[in-house]
């Protein structure tokens, strides 16, 4: 039977940026293989709700962004429930996971060129079902594409943790992805990493620079968090809010920091109508080109404010500001948007543009496709395959388990 293709995309931390890579990567691959690529994601921690059913989180929104038509069934064959990893040490049950992960991936490699898997938090994730990234990785016999945070000293101390993981389950580094590398930093911390990793042969794949819109909400997304009353949204909501601005200063200080943050938010109190009167009569003026994204109205805010009949939401409305209004603290939503990593969503169209192009720029897909063996339009070279090359390894013995259930 001939050897399925696929790659799995191992991050050496939590949230390392596996999905984002993910979705530039079957965006890039889907214009450029013969029979296109699939995604699946064997062990989810993350669900979402479709029609009443408990969908993979990720697999869910790779669908939805890049509608490659796949069955979630295969492309999430296991979402690990609450109290899942506790029913598994006790009972040993469910047994079947390996046998369904085993069998989705060979069902999404038979249709398509090449199949992206998409690991689960750090190499270790999964262990607990007997089944760590670096364990799945070699039952489907799929070399690791590594993601790591791009720095110097910590980046090689952690890619030698990692590759030990997969070393002890026979799993060749195809290669590695420099994730969130700060952009005033990129030459300083190529020139020192690249001739360590040349030396271990694995080659670095791609140097993407760190984005901060990609860790920051949209307006929907932030409204939906906070559980806001909208009063006016402007721009169907998909603008992403890079930072905020809380209204805590006088009101020229204030003034100075939104234009200084045009992409921001600003958290005002609702009895800051110093601040509210300030910013309209500037923005109506000319004065205050830019900024800011939206208003949130925060505390218990007048009805006459919040059914948007008084002239400050109608200047708003004029103004295409998008305003809301929630009953948290100013101090209460800057620590949420401090402190929170916002993951791309299904509908944040804007942040998926960004991340296919971010991706598309600075990730050498051919580079990965000559490692793979594959050319664009399904054709494969004749050369002996890396998959025989790097897994000389005969399939591993599996132990006895549970039958999986039908369906």
């Amino acid at each position: 039977m001939k050897q399925p293709k696929g790659i799995y995309l191992a991050g050496a931390d939590r949230d390392a940026g596996k999905t984002t890579l993910s979705l530039g990567l079957l965006a890039a691959l889907n214009e450029r293989l013969g029979r296109g690529a699939a995604f699946m994601k064997p062990i989810g921690q993350k669900s979402a709700q479709l029609d009443g059913t408990a969908v993979g989180q990720d697999s869910y929104l790779i669908e939805k962004a890049l509608h490659l038509g796949l069955s979630l069934r295969y492309t999430a064959p296991f979402v690990a429930a609450s109290g899942a990893a506790e029913d598994y040490l006790a009972t040993g049950k469910p047994g079947y996971i390996a046998r369904r992960i085993l069998r989705a991936y060979h069902r999404l490699a038979a249709k398509h060129d090449l199949v992206v898997v998409e690991g689960t938090g750090h190499p270790g994730v999964g262990a607990v079902f007997d089944l760590s990234n670096a364990t799945v990785a070699a039952q489907l016999g799929t070399p690791v594409l590594l993601i790591i945070d791009g720095g110097i000293g910590s980046t090689i101390d952690r890619f030698t943790l990692c590759r030990a993981l997969f070393q002890q389950e026979n799993v060749p580094i195809l290669g590695i992805i420099m994730n969130r590398v700060l952009p005033a930093k990129m030459d300083k911390v190529r020139a020192a990493v690249e001739p360590w990793f040349r030396r271990q042969d694995v080659p670095i794949f791609g140097w993407i620079p760190y984005n901060i819109a990609l860790t920051k909400p949209s307006l929907g997304v932030l409204n939906r968090e906070l559980k806001a009353e909208t009063i006016h949204l402007a721009n169907g909501g998909e603008a992403i809010i890079a930072d905020y601005v809380a209204a805590f200063e006088n009101v020229e200080t204030v003034m100075k920091e939104i234009a200084a943050k045009p992409d921001s938010i600003l958290l005002v109190h609702h009895t800051r109508g110093d601040v509210m009167d300030a910013l309209l009569a500037r923005k109506l003026a000319g004065s205050l080109e830019t900024g800011p994204r939206a208003v949130i109205l925060c505390g218990t805010t007048p009805a006459a404010v919040s059914s948007g009949k008084n002239h400050m939401a109608e200047a708003c409305q004029k103004l295409g500001i998008s305003l809301f209004q929630t009953d948290y603290s100013p101090g209460r939503i800057a620590s949420m948007m401090h402190h929170k990593i916002y993951k791309v969503e299904p509908e944040e169209s804007v942040k998926i543009r960004e991340i296919i192009r971010l991706v598309a720029e600075n990730v050498d897909l051919d580079g990965i496709l000559e490692r793979l063996d594959i050319l664009p339009g399904g054709r494969r070279k004749r050369r002996e395959s890396i998959f025989r090359k790097l897994f000389a390894l005969p399939w591993r013995k599996k132990r006895p388990a549970d039958e999986e259930p039908a369906g």
